[in-house]
């Protein structure tokens, strides 16, 4: 963790070594272990508070995520996406009030059930736009959001068929929406 006047950030690496990983088969419809696989990668994230209003934030994260033993041995492990990245922007006008503007981008990923990575085609990398206006009136924390402003067209899911090549399953999220909270803390954390 790095924290120096206006600016702060952290950085993670790890490591890891799976063994019988549980996932769903969706050609079968069961669950089963997959062949051992690693996963490393790093996790950046960091923060500068441009004056007492106005602030950016950013994280990325990188992860590679191989099959280390079986028939796919080397390959890629399905619905892991290589590169993730966010930046934010906040406003706070008032001490209560809290306009944030994010932007998010998200890799491409090999589809379920391409194991083998021999599908020739992935799920498709997205970014998406979005805003948040928080204010707190009297305790209550009233919150308006935009998610996905641009209404891009992404799926986060897609499955590959096994009986007809080059065919396959998507699930598409909301191109919008728009979410309004009221929220209320009680009582303190201590």
């Amino acid at each position: 963790h790095y924290k120096q006047g206006r600016y702060s950030g952290t950085a993670n690496a790890y490591y890891m070594r799976l063994k019988n990983e549980i996932h769903f088969n969706p050609v079968t419809f069961e669950n089963v272990n997959l062949d051992p696989t690693e996963r490393y990668g790093i996790e950046l994230n960091g923060t500068v508070d441009i004056n007492d209003q106005f602030s950016l934030q950013g994280n990325y994260t990188y992860m590679r995520s191989k099959f280390t033993d079986g028939p796919f041995d080397g390959n890629n492990v399905p619905l892991v996406p290589e590169n993730k990245a966010a930046l934010a922007g906040t406003w706070r006008p008032t001490p209560a009030t809290d306009l944030i503007l994010a932007i998010n981008y998200v890799d491409s990923k090999y589809f379920d059930n391409d194991q083998s990575n021999t599908f020739g085609k992935k799920i498709p990398s997205y970014t998406t736009v979005d805003a948040k206006l928080s204010h707190t009136i009297k305790g209550f924390r009233m919150t308006a959001e935009v998610n996905n402003i641009f209404e891009e067209e992404f799926y986060e899911y897609g499955v590959s068929s096994t009986f007809s090549p080059g065919v396959y399953n998507a699930y598409p999220l909301p191109e919008r929406t728009i979410l309004f909270t009221v929220s209320k803390e009680f009582g303190s954390a201590n």
